[in-house]
């Protein structure tokens, strides 16, 4: 008998986590074997699935020694005009849509004051961890190719840089992420109900705006 491919161990594993999150699993131990086959693979993509909202959704599960950190990957997939990256709780990273929640709303209201067609935006959420989420985003970066990147609060951007920063004194100032054209400002978290916040990342989005427009 053959081995099982690592695409039907996704499938099999797929199926059998929906069967006890629907049972009311809170959470399930993976065999070592199971861990081993997906940790010799760089990387393992789920193909694209349409969302609720009608855009297409990639999980890209990147692995590095013992983390998988989950980076989604939602909208344009080629060189998109904007791609945002904004940090998120697993749970959110795996199962929210990108436009879904206070925060979510918020960044459709932003893209859209920015004039940017929704079908040109790509938005990555990427759960923060030490292990491997550079590596991820990385990955991501030089795959989809976008024309300017939004790195959305200080956590992700010292997260990708390897240190702390503070984004006040970051964020307006272009950055390049592994050839990409990339400008940090503040989280969505943050902006929410925060009146100057949003005053300063209006600033760096027009910056973008400019930039975006020359293309």
């Amino acid at each position: 008998m053959s081995e099982p491919s690592l695409a039907s161990i996704i499938e099999g594993l797929s199926s059998y986590l929906a069967y006890e999150k629907l049972s009311g699993t809170q959470s399930v131990e993976v065999e070592r074997e199971v861990r081993q086959a997906l940790l010799e693979e760089e990387a393992v993509v789920v193909p694209a699935k349409e969302a609720a909202t009608g855009v297409k959704v990639n999980t890209v599960v990147a692995v590095e020694a013992d983390t998988a950190p989950v980076v989604r990957v939602d909208g344009m997939e080629h060189e998109p005009t904007l791609l945002f990256l904004r940090e998120g709780e697993l749970a959110e990273a795996v199962e929210m849509e990108p436009f879904e929640g206070e925060q979510g709303a918020l960044l459709k209201k932003m893209i859209e004051a920015m004039e940017v067609p929704l079908a040109r935006v790509c938005v990555v959420q990427v759960v923060v961890m030490e292990g491997g989420m550079k590596e991820a985003v990385r990955a991501v970066l030089e795959r989809v190719k976008p024309q300017a990147t939004v790195v959305l609060g200080g956590n992700m951007l010292g997260a990708l840089l390897g240190r702390s920063v503070m984004i006040g004194s970051s964020r307006g100032r272009w950055i390049e992420l592994w050839g990409a054209r990339a400008m940090p400002t503040h989280a969505l978290e943050h902006l929410l109900g925060n009146v100057e916040a949003k005053r300063e990342a209006w600033q760096d989005l027009q910056a973008v705006m400019k930039w975006v427009g020359s293309f």
